[in-house]
């Protein structure tokens, strides 16, 4: 059987050229997003089986997006004003799942007042941030889609 590629390491995506905040900012507001999307989470999936889980959790496929990746992808497409498809080739996800990253963070977001911080930039491209962050010392490496 063929080695599953590498997991994208996007840790070091969230440089403050990228995200417009220093990064003991960024840890903080990752950090503070946690236990408020757990609990989105869980009450979406509540809502969606009509009550509590009948069982344990089980295994599965890993999530397609971290919880950091979640917000750098809605930070940059605000931030950049990059269309879906440049994040989504960016992470090797397709658009939906930006689109689904978007609508489950940005509301996080506006609770906590978070101001996403405008650039002076319209990335229309990935090679245009591709260059932007190299431009700052940062290497974009973009994923590739898992086979499923």
């Amino acid at each position: 059987a063929a080695a599953a590629p590498p997991r994208r390491d996007s840790a070091s995506w969230a440089h403050p050229a990228l995200t417009g905040m220093p990064p003991a900012d960024w840890t903080q507001l990752t950090d503070a997003l946690v236990i408020p999307y757990q609990a989105h989470r869980e009450a979406g999936l509540h809502i969606a089986r009509g009550g509590p889980a009948s069982r344990k959790p089980a295994g599965g496929y890993p999530a397609a997006l971290t919880l950091p990746e979640m917000i750098l992808a809605t930070i940059l497409r605000a931030r950049f004003r990059m269309p879906r498809h440049v994040i989504a080739e960016l992470f090797g996800v397709v658009t939906g799942t930006i689109a689904k990253a978007e609508r489950q963070i940005r509301p996080l977001l506006d609770q906590r007042r978070h101001v996403i911080q405008p650039a002076g930039t319209h990335v229309k491209t990935l090679p245009e941030l591709t260059e932007l962050a190299a431009a700052h010392g940062v290497t974009l490496i973009p994923g590739t889609k898992a086979a499923r």
